[in-house]
């Protein structure tokens, strides 16, 4: 009888535990969801301050150049609210974003907007192993790529493309490389 007791008693511990450990997963999960939306939001206003920044001047502007709020660019990974580490100014070390305005310059990028990427999340800032990219044409889209720098998204991406345009790909892996040594 106290075997049997024993055995419901440790069989019941064992459903708390798995009960907790699928809870946190959850909390985990939906957290990682709304700072992917933080995400997707900054990268759109990344689009719409390039776009009408490129419409001004017929190029595409510095990360400085962009003139968007320091929060819009920092990591959103780091926490929501009161705990995110917010830098005083952002620049390619601690920016949370890899972005190549500058770099496209000049490369006929417009000429393949829906597979040239023109900012992206640094692939170290999320948990996940995804990627948000935002693309020239303005597409957002989240992918999964398991890149362990920004030198490394940009040889992914391009190996999706057909007939990639060698001079867009090669200023993107001289600025994603750039990028990546900044740290």
């Amino acid at each position: 009888m106290k075997k049997f007791l024993f055995a419901i008693l440790a069989g019941c511990s064992l459903l708390a535990a798995q009960a907790n450990a699928d809870a946190l997963s959850i909390l985990q999960n939906t957290r990682i969801k709304a700072q992917q939306t933080v995400s997707l939001s900054n990268l759109s206003n990344i689009f719409l301050t390039a776009a009408r920044y490129l419409g001004d001047n017929r190029k595409y502007p510095t990360l400085s150049e962009l003139n968007l709020p320091v929060r819009t660019l920092a990591n959103p990974y780091h926490g929501l609210g009161a705990e995110q580490q917010i830098p005083d100014k952002i620049t390619d070390a601690n920016s949370g974003y890899a972005y190549f305005g500058a770099a496209l310059n000049g490369t006929g990028a417009v000429a393949a907007p829906t597979t040239t990427p023109l900012a992206f999340e640094k692939p170290s800032i999320r948990p996940d192993g995804k990627v948000a990219v935002l693309f020239v044409s303005g597409k957002v889209q989240v992918v999964d790529l398991k890149a362990e720098n920004c030198a490394g998204v940009i040889e992914a991406l391009k190996k999706e493309v057909k007939n990639p345009n060698a001079a867009i790909w090669d200023k993107l892996a001289a600025a994603a490389k750039a990028i990546d040594e900044a740290k």
